[in-house]
């Protein structure tokens, strides 16, 4: 997946929020001014195509380097 498009993803940014978060499932700040994007693009430096990267994104833009993922939740046996 790393070096199509970024992955924009719903959770607000902020560069020191890791240091104080939980452990497990940290579900990031409640509000900001930017949007996480993982994993670089097209037009990444090979040091930012990995799906760990994170960057920021604006709220309000465009760009042709920004996609996101489409998940569906299916059930055990269903």
């Amino acid at each position: 997946m790393a070096g199509n498009v970024w992955e924009w993803a719903a959770d607000w940014y902020d560069a020191e929020y890791y240091k104080n978060s939980p452990n497990e499932n940290p579900l990031g700040p409640a509000s900001g001014d930017y949007h996480v994007l993982h994993g670089g693009s097209w037009s990444s430096d090979a040091r930012d195509v990995c799906s760990s990267y994170r960057s920021t994104g604006v709220i309000f833009g465009w760009n042709d380097d920004v996609g996101f993922r489409v998940v569906e939740v299916v059930s055990p046996g269903g």
